[in-house]
C-alpha cells in the first residue's frame, strides 16, 4: 500500500477536542504516520485536497440488525431463507459504508456471521463488521417468537434470529455455537421487549446461566452484551441480575434506576441506549399501520431516556451509541446517522454524540488502541464530509456531503 496525503482539511480527532485546520495528515501501510497543521507531504504521495472539508474518524455503530427484512411482517420474512436476508443485507451493508460507518456490530440475526465473512474476504464493499450471531433466548423470552411453533423455533436452524437455550449448559453451548461461526460478541436478554408480541415482560434467566454466558465470551476475548427494554416505573432486576453476572453492556435500558446506574458504574458496564428507530416508529407509525401498543410504549422509551441521561451522565456510566435499526421502511440502513440527531434532541451535546460515535465506541470494544481517533498510530479509518457536523449532527444524513469514505487508507466510498 502506499503513501496517501490529504491537505487542507479541517481535522475533528474524535478526543473531545474542537477541529483545527487548516491541517493535513499523511497515511502509510493503512495507518496514521503525521498530522496537524504543519505536516510534510512525503514525495510521490498521492494528495486528496480536502478543500476545506472536515475529516473525521469514521463512524461506528454499536447496535443495529442485518435482518435483510423488506417490511414490518415478521412472520412472512421469519419463514423466509436465511440466504435470501444474506443477499439484501449485502446490499444494505454497501448503504452503511456510504453513509460514513467504518465499523458497525450486528446485534443479533441470521446471516451476519455469513455477510462478515464475505466483506472480510473484500467480496462485498462494506463497514468492518462485529456480530453476535444469534440473540441466545430462554424458551419463551425475548427473541423467541411465539406465533412460531414451539418445535421449529427449537430445530437446528430456527427461524427468525434466535437460538434458544435453557440451562446453564445449553447457554454456554450456544455461546460456544456463536463464537464458532465467528461472532465477536454473545447477546443476550434479561428484560423483555417493547414489541407487544413479546410473550413476557420479565426474563426468566438466572445469574447461573448469564454466568456462564459471560464467561464463554470473556474467555475468548468477546463481549457479552444484554438486552434490556426497562421503561419508567419497571423494575430493573433482571438488569441487576445480568451486571452481577458478569455483562458487559446493557443495550437499550432507556429507565434506569440510581441503584442500577451506580451498579453499573462500579462494574464498568456500558449502558448502549438506542432511540432513532423509537423515534422513526413514533413518526411514521401512521403510514407503517404500526400497532398502537407498540408505539405508545415507543414514546415512552424516549421519555426514559431522557430521564436516564443526565443522571447516567451525572454518575459516570459509559455510554455506547447504536441505531437498532432493522433495515425496515421506518429504519433503513444507510441512514443510520439519524440516532445521532435524535440522542441530541434528547439532551446529548454534538460533540457528546459525535465522541461516542467514534473514540467511545471503540472504548467499549476495547480496540481504541487502533480506532476512534485521528492520531498518529491509529489505524487510517475517516470520511471526509462538507461541513461541520459539531454545529449541526443532521448534515451527516446528508450523504451527498459526504465526499469521501476510507478503510485502512483505502478509499471504498468517493463523490464529487
Amino acid at each position: 500500500m502506499g503513501t496517501t496525503a490529504i491537505t487542507n482539511a479541517s481535522i475533528f480527532d474524535g478526543t473531545g477536542a474542537e477541529p483545527y485546520g487548516p491541517a493535513g495528515l499523511v497515511i502509510e501501510d493503512g495507518r496514521i504516520t503525521a498530522i496537524g497543521p504543519d505536516v510534510e507531504v512525503p514525495l510521490g504521495a498521492e494528495i486528496i485536497d480536502a478543500a476545506g472539508a472536515h475529516v473525521l474518524p469514521g463512524l461506528i455503530d454499536s447496535h443495529l440488525h442485518l435482518f435483510g427484512i423488506p417490511g414490518y411482517d415478521f412472520l412472512s420474512w421469519a419463514m423466509e431463507s436465511p440466504m435470501l436476508h444474506a443477499i439484501r443485507s449485502a446490499i444494505e451493508v454497501q448503504e452503511i459504508l456510504g453513509a460514513g460507518f467504518t465499523l458497525i456490530r450486528d446485534c443479533g440475526s441470521d446471516n451476519s456471521l455469513q455477510v462478515k465473512k464475505a466483506i472480510e474476504e473484500g467480496k462485498v464493499n462494506g463497514p468492518r463488521m462485529r456480530a453476535v450471531g444469534r440473540f441466545i433466548a430462554e424458551t419463551g423470552g425475548i427473541p423467541d417468537l411465539p406465533f412460531i411453533r414451539l418445535e421449529w423455533m427449537q430445530g437446528p436452524e430456527p427461524p427468525g434470529f434466535v437460538r434458544l437455550a435453557d440451562g446453564v449448559g445449553e447457554v454456554a453451548k450456544a455461546a460456544r455455537e456463536q463464537i464458532r461461526g465467528g461472532a465477536t460478541d454473545i447477546k443476550m436478554g434479561v428484560t423483555g421487549g417493547i414489541d407487544p408480541s413479546f410473550i413476557r415482560a420479565e426474563s426468566a434467566w438466572t445469574g447461573a446461566e448469564i454466568e456462564a454466558a459471560a464467561h464463554v465470551a470473556h474467555n475468548v476475548g468477546a463481549l457479552l452484551s444484554c438486552h434490556s427494554n426497562t421503561l419508567i416505573g419497571e423494575s430493573c432486576v433482571g438488569m441487576q441480575r445480568a451486571i452481577r453476572a458478569g455483562a458487559d453492556s446493557i443495550e437499550h435500558g432507556y429507565w434506569i434506576d440510581d441503584e442500577t446506574l451506580e451498579m453499573m458504574a462500579t462494574h464498568g458496564v456500558t449502558w448502549n441506549p438506542n432511540v432513532g428507530y423509537l423515534s422513526r416508529a413514533v413518526e411514521r407509525a401512521d403510514d407503517l399501520d404500526l400497532n398502537p401498543v407498540y408505539v405508545d410504549r415507543c414514546q415512552m422509551a424516549l421519555d426514559s431516556y431522557a430521564d436516564t441521561l443526565p443522571r447516567s451522565q451525572s454518575i459516570g456510566v459509559r455510554r455506547a451509541i447504536g441505531s437498532d435499526f432493522l433495515g425496515t421502511p421506518a429504519d433503513p440502513h444507510g441512514e443510520e446517522a439519524y440516532e445521532l440527531e435524535v440522542q441530541t434532541r434528547l439532551g446529548l451535546s454534538n460533540m457528546d454524540a459525535l465522541v461516542t460515535a467514534t473514540r467511545g465506541n471503540a472504548e467499549f470494544f476495547r480496540i481504541d488502541d487502533d480506532f476512534g481517533t485521528l492520531e498518529v498510530g491509529k489505524v487510517a479509518d475517516l470520511l471526509i464530509i462538507d461541513g461541520n457536523p459539531l454545529d449541526d449532527v443532521r448534515i451527516l444524513q446528508e450523504r451527498h456531503r459526504i465526499k469521501r469514505v476510507m478503510i485502512g487508507g483505502e478509499t471504498r466510498i468517493t463523490r464529487p
